[in-house]
């Protein structure tokens, strides 16, 4: 079984499997909370405060998958005091290096450029769907352009985007990011992504000589390893995502465009020899929701009728995102908007005549 997990899981990780992190946030907790006086001095935390904001705060993200925790700790910078903050990321393949780049740059597009919804719907494309919307694939093409810029001109990159620093990266694997790059805008046929196909394959090696009771599988791993610990998961969203790979669906419209941003390379054994070959190499039995989909600060997500939880994953993942973006910009934290008066009135009187039906 923990084979079979580990198979699903595949070589390259696109998403983390854990909910983001404002970093600063837990090293301010922990921090204070060792610098406190033992006599129970007021001043202690002042005292802290002073210590912690006298230097860079220095972090090591390891193998982290995505830009989760590095996203949601540049938005809440705000809500500390003011100090550099100096993020290393290490992971163990250059295509999610580029993604990071990229949903870097789509956080720093001002809301006059590119409104809030669409951002945010952009950004959970990007990050958790194997096919796209063509705004989406549009974008991605534009500014896989500007990313091949940065990476192979240094002055370029701090001019556009100076909080970044590949000067660790080998000048291999600056090329090996800039053959990335241009994949993801290449528009030559032999350059296809069939995400459909590939998702696809992955599925039969996955699931082996159980293809045919697939379904059954599906149930028996939500019910017995995701449910209980992730519980806004909801059962149809999970099903939809394992199936196709569309795990947010933002709107009613056509997402038919492959994400390129998922594919990577492979060594394969072909004929006595090792060949590379570009696919879909990542999850398809845990899905992209642990990071933005589990957790939020607004405790109405929360909610339950009847047992259920009123809202999924893919609602609570869209609010957080589109609260982390709008605090990246405005440095004020997003609130979300309650039912007004009419909505509510209109809500009482159904509940009143379901009321009256039952007695």
């Amino acid at each position: 079984m923990a084979a079979a997990s580990a198979s699903g899981l595949g070589s390259t990780q696109w998403w983390g499997f854990s909910p983001a992190l404002d970093l600063q946030e837990k090293e301010f907790t922990a921090a204070l909370g060792s610098l406190s006086t033992k006599d129970g001095d007021a001043g202690g935390d002042s005292v802290g405060s002073a210590a912690l904001t006298a230097g860079p705060l220095r972090m090591l993200l390891v193998g982290a998958g995505d830009l989760r925790h590095v996203a949601l700790t540049l938005s809440r910078m705000s809500r500390w005091p003011k100090r550099d903050l100096e993020i290393y990321v290490v992971e163990n393949n250059l295509e999610t290096v580029c993604r990071d780049m990229l949903l870097l740059s789509l956080m720093q597009l001002p809301t006059s450029q590119l409104g809030l919804q669409e951002k945010m719907e952009t950004f959970v494309e990007i990050s958790a769907n194997a096919k796209v919307r063509p705004r989406t694939a549009s974008f991605i093409k534009d500014c896989s352009t500007d990313l091949i810029k940065m990476v192979t001109d240094e002055a370029h990159l701090q001019k556009v985007m100076p909080m970044v620093d590949l000067s660790l990266l080998k000048f291999k694997e600056r090329d090996l990011m800039e053959g990335i790059l241009k994949f993801w805008r290449s528009e030559d046929k032999k350059a296809y992504f069939d995400i459909e196909t590939l998702w696809d394959k992955r599925l039969r090696q996955f699931y082996g000589i159980r293809y045919d009771a697939r379904e059954n599988v599906l149930d028996w791993d939500y019910s017995m390893n995701l449910k209980n610990k992730a519980p806004l998961i909801h059962s149809a969203e999970y099903r939809t995502w394992r199936g196709s790979g569309l795990a947010l669906e933002g709107r009613d419209t056509a997402y038919d465009i492959p994400n390129r941003t998922l594919a990577s390379g492979m060594l394969v054994q072909s004929q006595g020899e090792k060949v590379p070959v570009r696919g879909y190499w990542g999850d398809i039995v845990v899905g992209p929701y642990l990071a933005f989909g589990i957790e939020s600060e607004e405790d109405s997500f929360f909610k339950k009728a009847n047992e259920q939880y009123q809202y999924r994953a893919q609602d609570v993942a869209m609010h957080n995102v589109t609260a982390l973006l709008h605090e990246y910009i405005t440095g004020a934290r997003y609130t979300l908007a309650k039912k007004d008066a009419i909505a509510e009135k209109a809500d009482s009187k159904k509940a009143k005549k379901k009321g009256k039906k039952t007695k």
